[in-house]
């Protein structure tokens, strides 16, 4: 999932969104989640967001958490594309897409 601020622009920031379900539930048995262009030369892999979805239920509050905890931990630097908090309102963003992509339903 990329956020890019129109067509032809290079993307702000990538989210990666793998999940593994126990069989015949919503329950995840295995996560990964990385994101890239959100601080730091090298796609960055949210270890704690992932352990935090391990066992749960994917519903959206389990969505919404895992927005917040990436937002937390990526790594931003303000350039001309935009400030620190707008990167951290993008990486949320880009996350929550992510998880609506996989048929999660996230707010409202």
């Amino acid at each position: 999932m990329k956020f890019k601020k129109r067509a032809g622009d290079f993307s702000l920031g990538t989210v990666a969104l793998n999940v593994v379900f126990e069989s015949g539930g919503n329950t995840v048995k295995e996560a990964g989640i990385a994101v890239a262009s959100l601080g730091g030369p090298k796609p960055l892999e949210i270890t704690d967001a992932e352990e935090y979805l391990r066992g749960k239920e994917l519903n959206s509050n389990a969505a919404e958490h895992v927005a917040r905890i990436v937002s937390e931990r990526v790594e931003p630097v303000a350039d001309y594309y935009g400030d620190v908090d707008f990167k951290r309102r993008i990486a949320r963003a880009i996350t929550l897409e992510a998880f609506r992509r996989i048929n999660v339903k996230v707010g409202g």
